[in-house]
């Protein structure tokens, strides 16, 4: 597992999005984001790209400890939501 940081959000990358996804949304809301929120939705989008361009900047001084509480099904929701809007953004749409 490599832990992963940049500007703004720290996650813990593994080789499932899920997890990425999940730790992304669990730091906003520890923010105070709400769920439904403008914030989590930026911070979904910019580590899609950030993963997916395969960019890595290690810093050991801001990582993100991961609490196994996670909800597989809010996961899952997650996942799908990023999926489908990184299709639409593909598509054109932003």
């Amino acid at each position: 597992m490599s832990l992963v940081r940049w500007p703004r959000h720290v996650i813990v990358l593994n080789p499932t999005v899920a997890v990425a996804v999940s730790n992304v949304r669990e730091r906003g809301l520890a923010k105070g984001w709400r769920q439904d929120s403008l914030e989590l939705s930026e911070a979904l989008f910019e580590s899609y790209d950030f993963i997916s361009t395969g960019g890595l900047d290690i810093n050991t001084k801001d990582w993100l400890v991961v609490r196994d509480v996670r909800d597989p099904g809010l996961i899952s929701g997650c996942v799908a939501f990023l999926q489908r809007a990184s299709f639409q953004r593909e598509d054109g749409f932003e």
